[in-house]
């Protein structure tokens, strides 16, 4: 006996953790084997978001479209399959989930909403240039669109990176699977007139 409490372990790595990273890795490399089966179960028979099933089903095909697939449709350069941050390694399927370079930190934020709209959350995960993971967090947001969803995924981290110790010590890439929205922070005169003024109140505190 042991007094120690109970606690759930993943049978997918050694030390019973689950990291999205390792997940990523057995699931590709695993494609065969009963793990890929149970996580494949797991997620079709369970109530999950459409937008996640849609996900994990692309990520089965290999059709997620970074430069890797990309390149496979249309003729590339070698220098355009790059990762536009690292510049070291080609944008493959796997590499959002690989750790920033050292005196980064990187930020992967996602956005999602229910189906009728009257739900939303945000949630994130700051790592640094080793993979250690340093911060997760999840937060309601209320009603709106799944482009609102995201938005507020990278606002929400914004701040809440603002107010760690990291702040002036690091830079920070920050990861969203939201093309649009990407480039409406970049620029936000691209941004829907609905959208402007949530994002410029934001760009202008930063």
């Amino acid at each position: 006996m042991c007094a120690s409490r109970d606690w759930i372990t993943w049978d997918g790595s050694s030390d019973g953790v689950y990291t999205s990273r390792l997940a990523s890795h057995l699931f590709q490399n695993n494609n065969q084997g009963a793990f890929s089966r149970k996580w494949k179960l797991l997620i079709w028979i369970r109530k999950v978001p459409s937008k996640v099933e849609l996900f994990v089903w692309l990520v089965c095909r290999g059709r997620v479209l970074v430069k890797l697939v990309v390149q496979k449709r249309v003729e590339l350069q070698d220098d355009e399959v790059l990762c536009p941050f690292y510049r070291s390694a080609p944008e493959s399927q796997t590499h959002s989930l690989d750790p920033p370079p050292v005196g980064f930190l990187k930020l992967n934020v996602d956005g999602a909403m229910s189906c009728d709209g009257y739900a939303g959350s945000v949630g994130g995960l700051l790592c640094d240039h080793n993979g250690k993971k340093l911060l997760q967090f999840a937060f309601a947001v209320g009603s709106g669109s799944s482009i609102l969803a995201e938005i507020l995924a990278v606002k929400t981290g914004m701040e809440v990176f603002i107010g760690l110790k990291w702040f002036k010590k690091s830079l920070l890439i920050i990861e969203c699977d939201s093309k649009n929205v990407v480039d409406w922070f970049n620029d936000c005169s691209k941004a829907p007139d609905y959208f402007i003024h949530i994002m410029n109140n934001f760009v202008e505190r930063m």
